[in-house]
C-alpha cells in the first residue's frame, strides 16, 4: 500500500462528487426529498497491486450502473449522485471517511469495495444514521436482518460457497480435504463452515489451518495440512497471501491439488501472467477457483454482456467481475425503490425482502439475490458457480478467446 500523502492524511474524503446524468439539486443537501439520490462509494483508490485493481473494478462498476439507471429513470425520479471516498483500503481511515460525509451530508446509500474489515468497521455507524448498506464485504453479523434490517450482503458466504464445493470434489473422485483459510472475518466463517459442510456430504477432513492475512510464509499451516495428506485443498483468501501458499507448497514440494474460493478468484496474480502475476506458472499448475457463471465468459449471456459493455464504455475494467458488484447493488436499490413506490431507506429495504423483486432487478454479477425478512444473505442457486483455470482477463471475464 502506498504512503498517505498529507492532504490524504488531514481527509480521507476530499476526493470529489460524480454528478451523473445532468444530477441536479445541491450535493451538500442531506439525502432525501426531490434531490438527487446521494450514494457514497468508499473505494481504495490510493492503495497499490491488487487491492487497487480490484476496487478500481468496483467503483467502475457503480459508475456505469448510475449512469444506466439514471438514463432510465433514477431511483424513483430522483438520479442517482454518486460520492467517492478513499478508503486505501483500511478500515480506520475508511470509517472516519464516512463519518465525515454523514456529517457533511447524510447519503441515502453506501457501497464498498470490501474488505470485510472496513465492512465490519462502518456496519454500526451505518445502522444508526439509517442509511443502506450494499456490503461487498458480506459477513454473517451484517446478514443478520433483525439487527441490520437496511444492510445487505452482496457476495455468498461461506456456507453457500462452501456447498458449492461439494460437486467438483464428487466430480474429481476427493474423499478428503484440507482448509486453509485467512483470519479476515469472511475467512474465519468459511473456517467455521466448511467443515460441517464438507464432513455431511461425507468428506474427511484431515485438518483446519488459519493464517494471519498479513503473513508473508504459509509454511508452517500447510505443513500441518500435509501431515494429514489430503486428496485436495480448500483454500480461502485474498491477494498476496495466494502467492505466498502455492510458493509454499512448491517449499514443501508438495503437488496437491488446490480450490481456491471466491475470494481466492478475486486476487488479480491469478489473472495476470508473469511477472506480476501467476497465469501459465507451474505454481498454479494444481489450482482450480471458485467464480460466478458471470465472470466467466459467454457469449450468450445477454443481461453480462450488457453490464461489460456499459462498464468497458466508462473506463478500464482492471479486474474480475467478481469485483463488480456495485453494478448489482444500485440495481437491487432501483428494483426495490419501484417496487416500494418510494425512496425512503426503510421502504426500499422491506421491498428487497422479496425474491421476486431482486430476480427482477437487471443484475448481472448474480442472477437472483434471494433475500428473506428473516436473512439478508445472498442465497444464489449453485449453479451460479463454477471452478475454472486461472487465465487472463478480458473486461473482467476469464476464458474469453480473445484475451492476451
Amino acid at each position: 500500500m502506498s504512503a498517505r500523502t498529507g492532504a490524504a492524511a488531514l481527509s480521507a474524503v476530499v476526493v470529489g462528487v460524480l454528478a451523473l446524468a445532468g444530477c441536479g439539486g445541491d450535493a451538500g443537501g442531506t439525502g432525501g426529498g426531490d434531490g438527487p439520490y446521494r450514494v457514497v462509494v468508499s473505494g481504495a483508490a490510493s492503495a497499490q497491486g491488487v487491492l487497487a485493481a480490484n476496487s478500481a473494478t468496483s467503483t467502475l462498476s457503480a459508475e456505469a450502473a448510475a449512469k444506466a439507471i439514471n438514463a432510465a429513470g433514477g431511483i424513483n425520479g430522483r438520479d442517482i449522485e454518486l460520492v467517492k471516498i478513499d478508503d486505501g483500503g483500511d478500515a480506520t481511515k475508511g470509517l472516519t471517511a464516512l463519518q465525515e460525509q454523514i456529517a457533511e451530508a447524510k447519503p441515502d446509500a453506501y457501497l464498498n469495495s470490501g474488505p470485510t474489515t472496513l465492512s465490519a468497521a462502518v456496519l454500526p455507524v451505518l445502522a444508526r444514521n439509517n442509511i443502506i448498506f450494499m456490503n461487498s464485504g458480506s459477513s454473517p453479523e451484517a446478514a443478520d436482518a433483525e439487527k441490520y434490517p437496511l444492510t445487505f450482503n452482496l457476495p455468498t458466504l461461506p456456507d453457500v460457497q462452501t456447498k458449492a464445493f461439494v460437486p467438483e470434489m464428487e466430480k474429481s473422485g476427493y474423499k478428503s480435504v484440507g482448509i486453509l483459510h485467512s483470519n479476515s472475518p469472511f475467512g474465519k466463517a468459511f473456517g467455521d463452515s466448511a467443515p460441517d459442510v464438507f464432513a455431511e456430504a461425507g468428506f474427511e477432513v484431515t485438518g483446519n489451518e488459519e493464517y494471519d492475512g498479513a503473513a508473508l510464509d504459509l509454511t508452517a499451516q500447510l505443513s500441518s495440512l500435509k501431515a494429514g495428506n489430503p486428496d485436495v485443498i480448500a483454500l480461502n483468501g485474498y491477494g498476496p497471501a495466494i502467492g505466498y501458499a502455492v510458493k509454499g507448497l512448491q517449499t514443501l514440494d508438495w503437488d496437491v491439488p488446490i480450490l481456491g474460493d471466491t475470494a481466492v478468484a478475486s486476487t488479480n496474480l491469478l489473472a495476470t501472467a508473469p511477472p506480476s502475476g501467476l497465469v501459465g506458472s507451474p505454481l498454479v499448475s494444481n489450482l482450480k477457483m471458485q467464480v460466478m457463471r458471470s465472470t466467466s465468459y459467454d457469449a450468450a449471456d445477454d443481461r453480462v454482456n450488457a453490464m461489460v459493455e456499459a462498464m468497458s464504455s466508462a473506463g478500464t475494467i482492471k479486474s474480475t467481475l467478481i469485483n463488480a458488484w456495485n453494478w448489482d447493488a444500485l440495481h437491487l436499490i432501483a428494483a426495490a425503490a419501484n417496487k416500494a413506490g418510494s425512496s425512503d431507506a426503510a421502504a426500499i429495504a422491506e421491498a428487497m425482502e422479496d425474491p421476486a423483486v431482486t430476480a427482477e432487478a437487471d443484475t448481472a454479477v448474480l442472477s437472483a439475490y434471494n433475500y428473506t425478512a428473516d436473512s439478508h444473505a445472498s442465497q444464489p442457486g449453485d449453479d451460479e458457480f463454477v471452478f475454472i483455470a486461472p487465465s487472463l482477463l478480458r473486461n473482467g471475464q476469464f476464458g474469453n478467446p480473445d484475451a492476451g
